[in-house]
């Protein structure tokens, strides 16, 4: 999903060397935002202290977009990780 989402680059809202941020293709909901580590995790309870800064980086900057964007609209944060 990542390299997809990186040769059409047109849905990329944020990235680093650790993560990737972009609008799903056909979202489910209007400003859906994706948040995806490059390196597979099963949980985020096990990332290192460089993943945790990239991961916050990520989140401020898009939620930074989508504030400037749309006025501060509420949202919903949902995180997905294995039990």
């Amino acid at each position: 999903m990542i390299r997809g989402e990186q040769e059409d680059a047109d849905r990329i809202i944020y990235e680093d060397s650790k993560f990737l941020a972009f609008c799903p293709f056909v979202s489910r909901f209007p400003y859906e935002v994706w948040i995806l580590p490059k390196k597979h995790s099963s949980d985020f309870v096990s990332m290192d202290k460089d993943h945790v800064q990239s991961l916050a980086r990520a989140l401020r900057d898009s939620l930074a977009r989508i504030k400037a964007l749309l006025s501060d609209p509420p949202y919903n944060f949902i995180i997905h990780s294995s039990p």
